[in-house]
Parts: structure tokens; C-alpha cells; sequence
């Protein structure tokens, strides 16, 4: 995670994770089904599990965010799953397995409704009740999927933000990031790149129900900019401020992944 001096040691670090988790799918509780999902001129790898107490239930599609990958979001998955949520996780562009083959980009909602997509050749889903989740920038990917894709009924953003403006550039860590995420060589490049990473032409065609969540003691990220997703998407929004979470709740998560699942559970169930 974060590692780019050794892109090749970062490449073989990815395959042995791959690989384990792979291989330990059918030994966890909720069994995971791999899926090659048709994405342009490739396919992304997606991960379904569902629940064994529902005959059709609502589908959580699980976002990645910036050098993150499907196979960490196996502890909310089973948070989902325990109150009746079938989840996917996937590798979008720029993303785990993904982004040796293809960087990020401005249209990664594109890739979200070929997940939703593919869905559809599974059973034991109710695809009239589909939500989407993100942290981090995955929580402007999952909003901007959301505005898109008028299948989904219900979107959390955990931690994320509306532009590439909060971006530190002398930060070297975050920067350099951005820069293998959208696969350029210089941060110039990356600069440029950023300014097409916004929400601006998309959140007025929001129609899904919306939770906003933001650390109060997230050091990188200001809480005006996940506050502006809310503002911009009006009534549907709710936004609120978890006291003492840092970025991506890593340090509350036994608090924020509960409110989360249950707050997705009513709005994906409500009529």
C-alpha cells in the first residue's frame, strides 16, 4: 500500500494477495463467487457474496478507492451480509488487479453500472434495491456512479470529497499517488490530470438517497469538502461528522461500519 519506488515488488505483492484470498473463498462464511465483468476491452474482477437468509436481496456495490483493491473490504462486507445485503466488491480502473492494465479515469461510473450490469446474470439478487458505497476517493467515485446510474436507490460517501482541490501537491506520498492512479510519469501531468476528477457536471443529476460521513480528526482531507457533496446534492443528502474518526474511520470503524449498514439497510428496504 502505498508503495511505487518498486513497482515490480509492488506488482508481486499484489499477485500473492490475490492469490491467498482467492484461494480462501469458499472457507469464509458468506462464500465468494469470482466474476469477470466485460469492461471495454477488458474485464474486471468482482467478488459477490449473498446472504443465505434472504430468496432475493438488495445488492451493496463496494467502491474502491486511490491504490486500494476489492479484497479489503472483506470486514464491512460481513456487516452487510449479516443483516441480509448481498455485497460486490470489485477492481476498477486504476485499481488493484486493474491497474496494471488501465489507470483511473473520469468516467470509472462507467465501470460501476458494469458491475450492476453483470448482476444480472446471478440469482438470489433483488436488483431494484441497489446501493453503493466508497471511502476515501472512492466516496466521490461512488456518488458520481450514483448520479449516473439511476438503478441505484441509495450511495454513502465515507470520507470523501467533491474535487482533486484538496489535493496537497508538496505532500509526496499523496501526490505520487495520484499520479500512478491516473498512470502519468511527472506531477505536472498529475495536476492537470486532477481537474477532470470532480463532481461538478454530475451531482445535479443526483436522485438517490445520500449519507456524507467525514472524520472529525481526518488530518488530510477538510470537511467542507465532503460537506460541499451534500450541499450540491440538496434534500435527498444527509451529512454528519463522526468526532474522533480519522480518515476512513480507520480507528472507529467498530462505530461507523454499523451506522453505515444499518442506515443503507433502511433506505434499500424503505418503499
Amino acid at each position: 500500500y502505498l508503495h511505487f519506488s518498486n513497482l515490480e515488488e509492488k506488482k508481486e505483492a499484489s499477485s500473492l494477495k490475490v492469490d491467498c484470498y482467492t484461494r480462501a473463498l469458499d472457507l469464509q462464511p458468506w462464500r465468494g463467487i469470482r466474476v469477470s465483468v466485460p469492461f471495454d476491452d477488458l474485464s474486471l474482477p468482482a467478488i459477490f457474496r449473498t446472504p443465505t437468509t434472504a430468496d432475493k436481496a438488495p445488492l451493496v456495490v463496494l467502491v474502491c478507492g486511490s491504490d486500494s483493491s476489492k479484497e479489503e473490504h472483506f470486514v464491512i462486507e460481513r456487516e452487510f451480509l449479516s443483516r441480509g445485503m448481498a455485497t460486490v466488491s470489485f477492481d476498477g480502473p486504476g485499481q488493484g488487479e486493474v491497474a496494471q492494465r488501465m489507470p483511473m479515469r473520469p468516467d470509472y461510473h462507467r465501470a460501476v453500472s458494469a458491475v450492476i450490469d453483470s448482476a444480472g446474470s446471478l440469482e438470489g439478487l433483488d436488483l431494484d434495491r441497489i446501493g453503493v458505497i466508497g471511502f476515501g476517493f472512492g466516496g466521490k467515485l461512488a456518488v458520481g456512479a450514483a448520479a449516473t446510474d439511476r438503478r441505484i436507490r441509495a450511495c454513502v460517501s465515507a470520507s470523501g470529497y467533491f474535487d482533486m482541490t484538496v489535493m496537497n501537491w508538496q505532500d509526496p506520498i499523496r501526490s505520487w499517488r495520484f499520479a500512478h492512479l491516473v498512470g502519468v510519469s511527472t506531477l505536472d501531468e498529475a495536476r492537470r490530470a486532477a481537474e477532470a476528477y470532480t463532481l461538478e457536471p454530475l451531482i445535479g443529476f443526483l436522485h438517490s438517497d445520500l449519507l456524507v460521513l467525514h472524520g472529525g480528526m481526518d488530518a488530510g482531507i477538510p470537511a467542507a469538502a465532503a460537506k460541499r457533496i451534500a450541499d450540491c446534492a440538496g434534500e435527498t443528502a444527509d451529512f454528519a461528522i463522526v468526532e474522533g474518526g480519522v480518515h476512513c474511520f480507520h480507528n472507529v470503524s467498530w462505530k461507523t461500519n454499523p451506522l453505515i449498514c444499518d442506515w443503507m439497510l433502511a433506505h434499500l428496504c424503505s418503499e
